[in-house]
């Protein structure tokens, strides 16, 4: 897409989060506690039986070493949580709203899906804009697919990261990073590996919750007791990332 188009479709995708409900209707009454310090406890590779079957994974790639402290308040205190997903497809919010609603009694999910500006530092711009227009609780975001298609440097990419995770901070929103996804047997998939260390570094140094989406299908794809096809695997991605968050905030 031509740059000249970007602020415009920015500013059409803010306006339909609005009217989807995630605009600023006042201040929440709670407000959410300082990120946790706390580390991930060890690693377990035992499956998730609250996955469905065809998607089950170690439990040790559904585990978030940060927090997502006020995503967490705000359903002890039976509030809507205003998310905004990054890059989601037209039907992923609903599929994610609906599989989180089924793992927390009670919560009530306001979803928006946002398409991606672009590369990382792009993204992290439409990101600001949109903490401060529309006030979401949660920010859901993919991130390194196309910093790695277009060979972005590594530094300027986790620099990238630490600058969207201190506006995040500064409004007092969660942000949960998701690492590109496993691709085999295609050319390019070599050139994820540095840009997911780079957003596992940066989850461990800055306690962020990052969801393990390369390696969780990357087991699908070669460990799994039963080998999933890629195409078979999207389904899971959301189921997974529902059951990483539940498991933070319940």
């Amino acid at each position: 897409m031509a740059a000249i188009a970007k602020p415009l479709l920015l500013a059409g995708l803010l306006a339909g989060a609005v009217a989807a409900g995630l605009a600023l209707r006042g201040s929440h009454e709670a407000e959410a506690p300082a990120p946790s310090l706390a580390q991930a406890a060890p690693a377990q590779a035992t499956a998730v039986p609250a996955v469905g079957p065809a998607c089950q994974v170690p439990d040790q790639f559904l585990r978030l070493a940060g927090g997502l402290e006020r995503t967490e308040t705000l359903i002890t205190h039976r509030r809507p949580v205003r998310v905004v997903m990054m890059d989601a497809t037209a039907t992923a919010h609903q599929i994610l709203g609906a599989a989180l609603e089924r793992r927390i009694p009670g919560a009530r999910f306001e979803i928006a899906a946002v398409s991606s500006a672009g590369l990382a530092a792009e993204d992290g711009q439409s990101i600001r804009r949109i903490l401060q227009q529309v006030k979401p609780d949660l920010v859901v975001w993919p991130v390194g697919v196309r910093d790695a298609l277009a060979s972005s440097d590594i530094r300027a990419f986790g620099d990238a990261l630490d600058t969207t995770l201190a506006w995040s901070e500064a409004a007092g929103a969660d942000l949960l990073l998701v690492d590109p996804p496993f691709v085999p047997r295609v050319q390019h998939e070599s050139l994820y590996a540095p840009y997911v260390s780079e957003i596992a570094a940066v989850g461990r140094e800055e306690q962020v919750p990052v969801l393990r989406r390369y390696a969780a299908m990357r087991y699908l794809s070669e460990d799994a007791p039963r080998v999933l096809p890629v195409a078979d695997q999207r389904p899971c991605a959301l189921d997974l990332m529902a059951e990483a968050i539940s498991r933070v905030v319940r």
